[in-house]
């Protein structure tokens, strides 16, 4: 999840703010991957399915908030089409080729069928779908440009996308769960709209943006706080609530409904954690931590890349999140996987030509 070393409007502490986030938010892509493990396998009503649930719910805010800290740097300078695409998206197709093709190569090792092999040398393993979506949003940039550089477009914007990206999809969504036929009808209703733009992603983007432009206060932090909390505990209570009701009716797939970063929890928790890593780690920092941080902000892409390696590799020792207690063994191996994650792409980063287009 490669974030540039670009300047973000305000000073030097906002940007180190960014690149605490970055670490933070990287860790917490690596939990969400541990804990996610046996989450749909073990039963419900289980102390290890809500040891999983808990982590798992509390760490749905990475991706937003990457995303958040993109649309604050991208777009808060003009940048030319060319740069944007000879330096930015080619970086990301470039990384996505080597890792797409290294993760597929290793499945075919493993005895995967040659035809799903090449499937998921072109979509790519489960993790790198944010290479897709992050490179779609730098498309997009000139796009975006004029509409945050004016108040009342920016904030019409928001609003549009909020309500066409998050809540309305979420409402059609908790109808499918319990009238999946009339939800299917709402749904090639809506559909009609075709209204793309500000769907997804793109609300994130540019809520970055408008966060970072705002000036903190200590009333403003609590309401992030309070926003954190508030987002987090409804993830894991209605997650567990809406499965657990739909066991009485056989439930064959667990939900994920409240996981989805399209939804109003997940936004709640993920602008709250936007807002108050600005407020708390925007420094000032000694010149040892800032190198430090940079460090390992810059390491925090090559880390997403290849933590699935460790996943397995971790597992290969025998060490899974249902080896122990879970609420052990989720943070415990989330360690031991994320560790040896920096320490790989730390030395990654001291190639130049890998540094340059992989990491």
């Amino acid at each position: 999840m490669k974030q540039e070393n670009l300047e973000p409007i305000g000073t030097k502490e906002r940007q180190i703010c960014f690149d605490v986030l970055k670490i933070i938010a990287t860790f917490a892509v690596v939990m969400l991957h541990v804990s996610a493990q046996h989450w749909f396998y073990v039963k419900l009503k289980t102390p290890e399915w809500r040891a999983f649930n808990l982590y798992d719910g509390s760490v749905r805010f990475p991706v937003p908030v990457f995303v958040m800290i993109s649309g604050a740097l991208f777009l808060s300078a003009d940048r030319p089409l060319r740069q944007m695409y000879g330096k930015y998206i080619l970086r990301i197709v470039t990384a996505f080729l080597f890792w797409s093709v290294l993760y597929a190569a290793i499945s075919y090792v493993h005895g995967t069928a040659l035809i799903e092999v090449l499937k998921e040398a072109i979509k790519g393993h489960y993790h790198l779908w944010y290479l897709y979506m992050i490179a779609g949003l730098y498309v997009i940039v000139p796009l975006l440009r004029p509409v945050v550089q004016n108040r009342k477009l920016l904030h019409y914007f928001l609003i549009l996308s909020f309500f066409i990206g998050i809540v309305i999809p979420q409402a059609i969504a908790i109808v499918t769960v319990f009238r999946p036929n009339a939800a299917e009808f709402l749904q090639s209703v809506w559909d009609q709209a075709y209204l793309y733009l500000p769907f997804g992603y793109s609300f994130y983007f540019v809520l970055g943006y408008w966060l970072n432009g705002i000036a903190l206060s200590k009333k403003k932090l609590v309401l992030a706080a309070v926003l954190i909390l508030v987002g987090t505990l409804t993830t894991v209570f209605l997650t567990k609530q809406i499965n657990y009701y739909m066991l009485d009716f056989n439930l064959k797939h667990k939900i994920v409904l409240f996981y989805q970063n399209q939804t109003v929890n997940v936004a709640m928790t993920a602008g709250g954690v936007f807002l108050l890593g600005r407020g708390l780690f925007r420094g000032p920092y000694s010149a040892r931590a800032q190198k430090r941080i940079l460090a390992l902000s810059k390491a925090t892409f090559g880390v997403y890349l290849v933590h699935p390696i460790m996943i397995d590799v971790v597992k290969g020792f025998g060490l899974e999140t249902v080896t122990f207690n879970p609420y052990l063994s989720v943070p415990v191996i989330t360690i031991l996987v994320f560790l040896p994650s920096l320490l790989v792409s730390l030395i990654l980063n001291q190639i130049p030509f890998v540094k340059k287009y992989f990491v």
